[in-house]
């Protein structure tokens, strides 16, 4: 075997070790969306025929898992770009060198820079995470309208926590999203 045939058989494992790590984080994704949507599936019921002896912290901690989950979602979308990047300046530059004709990895070229959809690709993925924030900053801010119990000293607390989760995560997918952001936009510069 020729090194050239070595470094293509080499190459096309990294690529398929990579696309496998890609479809891995595809399913997180779809994970944290169902997770995210049977939450508030379970919720829901409970706020909406909100009996009295159902606790205030109920109500008052569904922010945190909703947080919890949008962090964990952004998370995965920067392991997915990270790994779709490396497979787009790195790997796809290499196979192109070893292959005849050099088209090598044509899906990769073609979700990159011609894909029509991309447009309404973005705007879902923006909505995704409108699962994740939206009940959880309906619950937050209604949690001070509920009323709180006597002598309970956790409340405070516990909004406080809800709020810096909150603002926690919606900086994190915000910084994750400028970060792929300006990779794409430096990559249609080159």
């Amino acid at each position: 075997m020729s090194s050239e045939d070595a470094s293509l058989q080499v190459d096309l494992a990294e690529f398929n070790a990579l696309r496998a790590e890609i479809q891995t984080f595809l399913n997180l994704q779809s994970f944290f969306l169902g997770l995210a949507v049977a939450i508030l599936a379970a919720v829901i019921p409970v706020a909406v025929g909100k009996r009295p002896g159902t606790p205030a912290w109920t109500f008052a901690a569904i922010p945190l898992p909703f947080a919890i989950l949008a962090t964990l979602y952004a998370d995965v979308v920067g392991r997915m770009g990270r790994a779709a990047r490396y497979l787009q300046t790195t790997l796809q530059p290499r196979l192109v060198k070893l292959t005849t004709p050099n088209d090598a990895l044509g899906w990769e070229l073609y979700v990159h820079k011609h894909d029509p959809t991309e447009r309404l690709l973005w705007w879902t993925d923006k909505i995704r995470y409108a699962v994740f924030f939206l009940p959880a900053i309906v619950a937050y801010v209604a949690s001070f309208w509920w009323p709180v119990p006597a002598g309970c000293k956790w409340d405070l607390c516990f909004k406080n926590v809800n709020g810096i989760a909150l603002l926690g995560a919606a900086i994190v997918v915000r910084r994750s999203e400028a970060i792929i952001l300006k990779e794409i936009v430096s990559e249609s510069k080159s």
